[in-house]
């Protein structure tokens, strides 16, 4: 339960902090079976249980292996209850970010996300975070951070990077820190954590 607590206190803060979406993606790493999907997919119920303040309306998709562009555009438009018409890669890109604007969703979170090659990452940057869009949280084991390393303009565009751990503890310090920020600040965290 500190778990989702604290997760569910970072994300809020964030988004509170900064308007949606955010400067930079978020990241969610930790070992596989370390219960990186378990706590969103927790943090998702309680949110279509609970009413939450600010409201976040969040989408999770999990990316898989060896999945190309294309198919992974198809499948974020259709799971968005849009039926894509476009035959080319860069169309239906343009229908997920289309799809997604259109959509009330502050949030997309892509699991397993050390899935994603280096040219699936690198659409979604540009098609749905470069064009703000919504703001992104990929939750992945370290691989993910060997692909994101792989090109400057991902890495550089990390804003928060935490470890599953890290919601672990009851005195959040992680959200201490962000609290006392204030408004006008930004908060960047990006991968110092397990360099």
């Amino acid at each position: 339960m500190v778990r989702i607590t604290n997760f569910h206190q970072w994300i809020t803060t964030l988004l509170r902090f900064h308007s949606t979406p955010l400067p930079g993606m978020l990241v969610l790493e930790g070992p596989p079976g370390s219960g990186k999907t378990l706590l969103v997919q927790e943090w998702l119920t309680s949110l279509s249980t609970h009413q939450t303040s600010p409201a976040i309306f969040a989408h999770r998709i999990s990316a898989k292996k060896q999945e190309t562009p294309a198919q992974f555009a198809r499948r974020l438009a259709e799971d968005l209850e849009w039926s894509p018409s476009a035959r080319s890669t860069s169309e239906l890109w343009n229908e997920a970010a289309t799809t997604l604007k259109y959509t009330p969703v502050d949030l997309l979170i892509i699991d397993q996300a050390e899935h994603l090659s280096l040219i699936l990452a690198q659409c979604i940057r540009s098609y749905l975070f470069d064009d703000h869009t919504c703001a992104l949280l990929l939750v992945g084991s370290s691989s993910l951070r060997t692909t994101l390393q792989r090109d400057p303009a991902l890495e550089g565009r990390v804003f928060a990077w935490r470890t599953i751990t890290d919601f672990d503890s009851p005195n959040n310090s992680i959200i201490a820190n962000l609290t006392s920020l204030g408004q006008n600040t930004v908060f960047i965290d990006t991968m110092e954590k397990a360099t």
